[in-house]
């Protein structure tokens, strides 16, 4: 097909030997000295080389707009012909990874190129890869983990199914020799106190009066350890702590305070006055756990004794810390018993490095005593108070205390 001039462009271009020659401006609207004018861009236009590109046809098409015909060149390798359009053009722009794994652009050497991309394989830490630790590890024994372990059946007690989060229930077996072995220790404790309080009341009659109050404060000290065993034993068999034991140490606090007084030993009264106090906030919770105990079909008097009981008690503690504070404040402690102010804790409610039982010789007690004090602090205090007055006082005493622990 001839164009113009009688040039036939179909056999040029079809031939593999021909270079590829654009034709001639082919608009009848424009002059002829408008193909001389400079492009304004300035912007090289990259010679392509088609030598090595199949062409397949070459289709002139006559445009709606104008009168004019455009030619339409359709290649068989178009992948080619945009690398070839690239190198003359330069380096390819950077492209920035995306975000998402999907590719959503239209070309289809993209979408080929990233289906043809294998996958990489992850690295382990020791240098291989994922497939050689699997090869490496094809003969190992594979071990099913097991949900929840499996307790021995006589830790569990019938109907109850461990977890991980619970600890082994004790089988009934278990807890009864436990019991029996804090009411031993609780009855071995009540004989040391019981004996120490005969020997303040020989020391008495002796005429012996500073001996006698600090082998009775020893002895109430002892009291409290035994009486702390008992709580325990009845806590391991599920039990209300009994108030008995703890309601004969009130009078027998009284009993001190009115030997003590008008002997110019305050400190001392003050001492006992803590200790009571504590002993009253013990019932207290002895009361509060017997309520608890109570059942729905129990009757209303009992719900108002136990009422009446935790209010009387709870006004006599406060009562007796007043007392306390009056006579053994933070000044008369820092001033006449500093060995006691430096042995003080600084954390409040401090925990005992001992879970089985009380060791007034080395429990932590923080000062002042106060309503939110455990008894166990009160003995630590109350121990390390006598014991330095019994020093300040030269008096040789044989303290149940450390007789009880060593034996």
């Amino acid at each position: 097909m001839s164009l113009t001039n009688g040039t036939n462009y179909e056999d040029e271009i079809s031939s593999p030997e021909a270079p590829f020659v654009m034709p001639p401006m082919l608009s009848p609207t424009l002059p002829a000295w408008c193909q001389n004018i400079p492009d304004r861009h300035d912007s090289p236009i990259p010679e392509i080389s088609l030598n090595n590109v199949k062409t397949k046809r070459v289709a002139i098409v006559k445009s709606n707009r104008s009168n004019s015909l455009m030619v339409k060149i359709k290649f068989d390798n178009k992948a080619k012909l945009r690398k070839i359009i690239k190198s003359k053009s330069g380096p390819p722009p950077i492209k920035r990874r995306q975000s998402s794994t999907r590719s959503y652009s239209s070309s289809e050497d993209d979408d080929n190129d990233v289906r043809a991309r294998p996958p990489r394989r992850q690295e382990k830490p020791n240098g291989r890869s994922e497939k050689d630790e699997l090869a490496r590890n094809h003969n190992a024994p594979v071990t099913k983990k097991q949900k929840h372990p499996q307790w021995p059946a006589s830790l569990s007690p019938p109907g109850q199914v461990p977890t991980l989060n619970s600890k082994p229930q004790p089988s009934r077996d278990q807890r009864e020799s436990h019991h029996q072995l804090l009411m031993n220790k609780y009855g071995r404790w009540s004989y040391l106190a019981r004996k120490q309080k005969h020997e303040s009341d020989n020391f008495m009659k002796q005429k012996r009066p500073l001996v006698a109050y600090v082998t009775a404060i020893d002895a109430l000290i002892a009291y409290i350890v035994a009486f702390d065993y008992e709580d325990r034993a009845e806590v391991v068999m599920n039990r209300a702590k009994p108030a008995r034991s703890w309601s004969t140490l009130v009078p027998y606090v009284q009993w001190l305070i009115n030997m003590l007084e008008g002997k110019g030993h305050s400190e001392l009264i003050g001492l006992c006055y803590l200790i009571r106090a504590l002993i009253h906030l013990r019932i207290l919770s002895s009361y509060e756990d017997q309520t608890m105990k109570l059942g729905a079909d129990s009757e209303a008097e009992s719900f108002r004794e136990l009422a009446i009981k935790q209010i009387k008690t709870r006004e006599a503690s406060n009562q007796d810390f007043k007392g306390g504070m009056r006579d053994l404040g933070l000044e008369v402690i820092e001033r006449k018993f500093p060995k006691t102010w430096r042995g003080r804790t600084t954390t409040l409610q401090p925990v005992s490095k001992h879970e089985g039982g009380y060791r007034p010789l080395e429990d932590p007690y923080y000062l002042p005593l106060l309503p939110f004090s455990s008894l166990q602090e009160g003995a630590a205090f109350g121990y390390a108070i006598i014991r330095e007055w019994a020093d300040r006082q030269n008096i040789e005493c044989n303290w149940v205390l450390i007789r009880g622990l060593k034996s």
